[in-house]
Parts: structure tokens; sequence; C-alpha cells
């Protein structure tokens, strides 16, 4: 093949490469026996590494039932594939919430892959791997392999090899590996968040700092949620995998992020407030993340004090049942009312305005909050009236005042609605139950 290449010169080159690794693997035979040996080689050659494949597979499958080395090494990649798994998943997650981390596994997306990949390339290369194999390791293929034992005690050795099977999948090792794991992806939104929501540097280009921050804050509590159900599950109280110390650590450090991410969401969710108003679900939610985060805390207590599943429930619905009960004794919808009368356009210069329309939903706990907004909108030295647009929305929150002190005052009489917090606003409304307070303002009510 060095003077030339032809039909001819190849067929030579193939035919004495088999001899030579047929004869240095001993596995070829002297005198005329070799020629036959040569043939079947070379009838075999197409299709011999799928033989070979298969024939691994059912010694891998008799190895595992004895117990042997073989087993062992089978054992320890099968515990790689829930952590794996597991990991992409997470990934995923951090991915949907994450902008920076969505770029990096957009640039890893298979069909962008695949644009720099020539498919015949790939295919030639393939070809080429599966006839340069039997080369490299040359065997003279038999009739058959022996079947499996039909013997009464082969159910049972069935029986044993999927219980290894599941304990190299979801036991102790591989919890160990998916800890390791879970770990490092977590630390990679733990270490963004530190540098990009925390540390405020400077994004990567095409990357805002609102997507970034307003963006996935519930998302992150799902990954958390998750989180949390992986260890119960895998933590039980008479679970191996809780006794390992460095299982323990691995999850203690996992938790500890998982704490950190629920804390990122609740910034993100801040500063989304910060830029679009509180409302009733948005409070929901920061209540909830932080049930989500003590939650998290609990399950460290329960792994570190060896208790139940049953003793988290209890922990987890007392913290449920103070916050539940501590939340009715505060006036949801005049926090909401002040909090987006503080943080309003009108008032700081920055933000989104007023959505005077919100307050109507929020009913007449808004009222003080409204006199407020409108004695900021008619300050003045003197106290003149702003025109343009502050004249304008002076007019919609008086007018959406007024209506909702009458419609309250209406029903303040009947004293089968009598509570506390209704009394307070009814004092408040007929100490000045036309707004009248604000500083005598020409301001006339629009039609």
């Amino acid at each position: 093949m060095v003077e030339t290449v032809d039909w001819r010169s190849s067929i030579l080159a193939v035919t004495g490469l088999a001899g030579f690794a047929l004869a240095a693997s001993r596995r070829l035979p002297s005198g005329l026996g070799a020629l036959p040996a040569l043939g079947t080689f070379l009838a075999a050659l197409p299709i011999a590494g799928l033989l070979e494949l298969r024939d691994r597979l059912r010694v891998r499958q008799r190895t595992l039932r004895r117990g042997t080395r073989s087993a062992a090494n089978a054992r320890a990649w099968l515990v790689w594939i829930m952590p794996l798994i597991l990991s992409l998943g997470f990934l995923t997650l951090l991915g949907a919430g994450n902008p920076i981390i969505e770029k990096g596994l957009a640039a890893l997306y298979p069909s962008r892959l695949l644009t720099q990949v020539d498919p015949a390339r790939v295919l030639f290369w393939i070809l080429v791997c599966g006839l340069v194999w039997p080369f490299l390791r040359p065997r003279l293929l038999g009739r058959g392999t022996s079947t499996l034992s039909s013997q009464p005690d082969a159910v049972a050795a069935r029986v044993r090899v999927s219980s290894l099977r599941l304990q190299s999948l979801c036991g102790p090792a591989a919890i160990l590996r998916a800890l390791l794991l879970f770990n490092v992806v977590f630390a990679v939104q733990t270490g963004l968040d530190a540098t990009y929501l925390w540390g405020g540097m400077r994004l990567p280009p095409g990357v805002s700092y609102a997507d970034y921050a307003h963006r996935g804050a519930y998302t992150l509590v799902a990954a958390a949620l998750l989180a949390a159900a992986f260890v119960i599950l895998a933590f039980r109280p008479d679970a191996t995998a809780s006794v390992d110390r460095r299982t323990r650590i691995l999850v203690y450090l996992w938790i500890g992020q998982n704490v950190v991410l629920v804390v990122s969401a609740m910034l993100r969710l801040d500063l989304y407030v910060d830029v679009y108003a509180l409302t009733q679900w948005r409070l929901a939610a920061f209540a909830w993340m932080g049930l989500v985060a003590a939650g998290l805390v609990l399950i460290c207590l329960q792994i570190a004090c060896r208790r139940s599943n049953r003793w988290l429930v209890a922990a987890n619905l007392t913290v449920l049942g103070v916050v539940f009960a501590g939340s009715c004794f505060i006036d949801t919808n005049a926090m909401i009312a002040r909090f987006n009368v503080k943080h309003s356009r009108e008032l700081t210069g920055q933000g989104m305005p007023l959505d005077i329309s919100h307050f109507g939903s929020l009913g007449p706990s808004a009222i003080p909050a409204l006199d407020d907004y409108l004695d900021h909108l008619l300050a003045g030295e003197p106290r003149a009236l702003p025109d343009g647009f502050a004249r304008s929305r002076a007019l919609q929150a008086r007018n959406l005042r007024d209506r909702l002190a009458r419609a309250y005052l209406a029903r303040s009489g009947d004293w089968r609605n009598w509570s506390f917090r209704r009394w307070r606003l009814s004092q408040y409304l007929h100490a000045d139950p036309t707004g009248a307070s604000y500083g005598g303002s020409p301001l006339v009510r629009a039609p």
C-alpha cells in the first residue's frame, strides 16, 4: 500500500493484518488450519464488534450473580445513573430561573452542536472504529454462547441481580455521588447570585440586570422543594445513608445552598416588587418562600437529631400554624396599599406609577394610604395643586377614596359588622369623612 492503494493491495493488507493480529494473540492455528481461521475472522469482521459486545453483556450478567470484581465494576457505573439524571433535572430548573445558566445550556444544545458536525463524517468514523476494533482484540468467534441456567435457583439468582441493581441505582453510594453532583450544580447558581445579585458585578453582554433579578423566583423555590423531597426520601431515620458521616456533611452543605437559593429567590421577588408594586399573591409568595426556608432548616434538625418523618411533618405544621395565626392580626390590604404608595414613582421619582385601579380591589383598608398619596400630590410651597399628570392622578385617587369611604360608612352602622379593625377604620373616617385635611386645596372632583 506504500506503492499504491487499490483493491488488490487493500485485500493483501487486510489479510496480512488479520494474520498478524491472530498470531500475536496466539489464536492462529498452524499449518493449513490457518486459512479457515483467516476466512472466519474476515467474514465476521463487519459484525465482530457487535457480537463481542453482546457476549460481554452476557458475561457481565453472569458475574453480577457471582459477586465478582467485574460485578463491582458494573455497580460502580450503575451508581452514577440516578445522580446524573437528577443533576441534569436540577440544572434545567436552575437554567429556567437564571439567564446566564440558560445561555450556557443553549450553547450546548444538541441541535446547535449538530450543525457543527458532518453526519457523513461521523458515520464514517463509527464504521472505521467497528472495523478496527476486531484487529485490536482479535478472536475466533465460536458457534454460540452458553445459555442461562434453567435450574430452580435461576429465579433466585435473577432476584439477587435485581436487588443489586436497585441498591446500585438508589443505595448509599448513589446518594453520596448524587450529593456531590448536586452541590456542584447548586454552587454554580450560588456563585452567580453572589457575584451578580448580591455583589452587583456587571452582567455579561446580552443579559440585563432586570432579566437576571426579576426572573425565576418561583422556579428556584421549586428546585428547593424538589431538593427537600429528595433529602426526606434518602435520609429516612432507618436509611443507611443517614449514618455515613461524609453523606451527612454533604447533605448539610446542600441544604445550606438551598436556603441561600430561597433567600436569593426572595431578593429577586423583592426587586420585582420594587418595580411592579406589591400584590396579595406576591405577599403570599414571600410567606411561602419563608416557610420553604424554615422547612429546609427543620430537615437539617431532623437528620442531626435522628427524628422521624412524623416529627418533621408536625414541626412544619407548627411553623405553618404560627405564621397563619400571626397573619390574622395583620391588615394585609392596608400594608400593601402603604407599601405601594411609599414606593410609587410619584413619591420616589422612580419605578412604576401608582396603580390606582388596584386600590379598588384592596377595599376600605386602602383609604389611609390614599390620603397619604393625595397629601403628597397636593403638597407644595404654598400648597399649590400640581398640574398635568399629577393633577389627573390626584383626581382619580380622590374619586376612589370618596367611593370607598361612602360604601364603608353606609355599612358601618350595622352592629353585626363590628370588629376591632373595622372600628379603628371607622374612627379614622369619622374624624375626616370627606378627606378635607388636604389643606383646603382647590381640588375639583372629576365628573
